[in-house]
């Protein structure tokens, strides 16, 4: 058995390093049938039903301990290869990578004003229609890349007036943001009061 086991390494050993790893294995193994001592070798042999495609063997290796003597050198061979991982998304726990649990993420509030624009989406907001214009088959990224060149190479006089557009807009939204919350506490301070009247009973 030994015998026809080193035959198949040395077949395998002489094939060439662009030859298909798979291709070499079963060509060894069809070599490998050849040579059994017993003259078995049919499809219901157990070396068959143990073969698996994709497996991460070298390619001339026995798949199960039944080609060598001593039963331990094939199972510390098997532990010693990595595992495979299975493919696919692997779902998330509740629980996050430091093992907390994730709080949901809070619902924003519809009428909460919209954060103020920077200088720079201001001025990409008014420019993007002439890149177009002059750039019809641009795709999105395309269009990005030419409004950061375009403001790079901008002179300071003009990125000024857009940061005064910027501050002038994050003063409005500071406003807004100052008149969105002291309506927020009036509704449920307002809201409070009407619960606490409601649970007293009239005499």
């Amino acid at each position: 058995m030994f015998c026809s086991q080193a035959r198949a390494d040395a077949f395998i050993d002489d094939a060439s390093d662009s030859e298909d790893h798979h291709a070499a294995r079963l060509k060894a193994k069809v070599l490998k049938k050849s040579m059994d001592e017993d003259g078995y070798g049919g499809s219901d042999s157990e070396e068959d039903e143990d073969f698996a495609v994709g497996d991460g063997s070298d390619g001339g290796e026995p798949t199960d301990s039944s080609g060598s003597e001593s039963g331990s050198d094939a199972d510390s061979d098997e532990d010693a290869r990595p595992k495979k991982k299975p493919k696919g998304k692997a779902k998330s726990s509740p629980a996050g990578k430091g093992g907390k649990k994730k709080k949901p993420k809070a619902k924003k509030d519809p009428n909460e004003p919209k954060r103020n624009l920077s200088a720079f989406m201001i001025f990409s907001k008014e420019t993007r229609g002439d890149v177009l214009e002059k750039n019809p088959g641009f795709a999105l990224g395309d269009v990005g890349k030419e409004l950061g060149r375009r403001w790079r190479e901008m002179d300071a006089e003009t990125k000024k007036t857009f940061d005064a557009k910027a501050a002038d807009a994050k003063v409005a939204y500071e406003a807004a943001m100052k008149e969105y919350k002291a309506g927020k506490k009036a509704t449920v301070v307002d809201d409070d009061d009407d619960d606490s009247d409601g649970g007293s009973g009239s005499d």
